[in-house]
This record gives C-alpha cells, sequence and structure tokens, in this order.
C-alpha cells in the first residue's frame, strides 16, 4: 500500500479504468496526499483482515483475481455491538469472547457471509463492517 505505481509513473498506461469504477470520489477529494486508496492484496491460505470499516466511511469494490476470499459482513448499525465495555474494538469476527463482547451475539444475527472467487468482484457498501 506504500507505493503508487500509477504516481511515480504517470506516463506509463498500465490499465483503463472500466466505466463502472471510473468514479472515484475518495481519490479525488485526496489527490494530493501522499497515500491513495486503491490497493492490491496478497495473502496465503488462512492469511486474514481483522474487523474493520473502510476509511472516511468509504465503500469498495474488490476482485479477485485467485484463490478464495470469505467476507464477513456486518451491516453499519452493528458497530456499538463489536466493542467492549472499555470500547476497544472486535479484532477478529470468526472468534468471538461473547462474555467481553456480549453484544455481538445480537449483531451476529446480521451477518452475511460471502464466499468471492476469482473473477468475482465485490462491493463493500458505504460504512460496512468486514
Amino acid at each position: 500500500k506504500d507505493w503508487n505505481f500509477e504516481k511515480e509513473f504517470p506516463e506509463y498506461k498500465l490499465y483503463e479504468w472500466p466505466a463502472l469504477f471510473r468514479e472515484d470520489w475518495l481519490n479525488d477529494y485526496e489527490r494530493d496526499s501522499a497515500s491513495d486508496h486503491r490497493f492490491v492484496y496478497l495473502g496465503a491460505k488462512g492469511t486474514f483482515t481483522p474487523l474493520h470499516k473502510d476509511t472516511l466511511n468509504s465503500f469498495s469494490w474488490s476482485a479477485s483475481i485467485s484463490g478464495r476470499k470469505r467476507w464477513w459482513m456486518l451491516p453499519p448499525e452493528a458497530g456499538p455491538a463489536l466493542r467492549d465495555k472499555k470500547g476497544t474494538q472486535l479484532f477478529d469476527i470468526r472468534d468471538v469472547d461473547h462474555a467481553r463482547f456480549p453484544g455481538a451475539s445480537k449483531a451476529l444475527e446480521k451477518l452475511i457471509l460471502v464466499d468471492q472467487r476469482p473473477g468475482e468482484v465485490m462491493f463493500v457498501p458505504s460504512g460496512w463492517w468486514h
């Protein structure tokens, strides 16, 4: 994520954005910042990402090239149930300590599991936990 090929080599047209994905308010908003919000994720079998919402309450698209990814999706309103009494956020939704996160059981009733396979594109709505 720290290396931005597109900014470092603007003259090299690596690819053209499909029309559906050209609107990019988040990167347009932060055009002059050091970062951007286009990523390539790689991971071995069993790799996972801690539970989170996307930056600045943005939405995202995720295209799978190889392998499989399981998405654990919760709607925005599940947020308060994902914190303990001290305000610490749940780290791994696959292994919930229900004594520490007593509201998680109710939140998990709204859990949506999606198995993404190669060639599939996943849309993550604004504010959704995953």
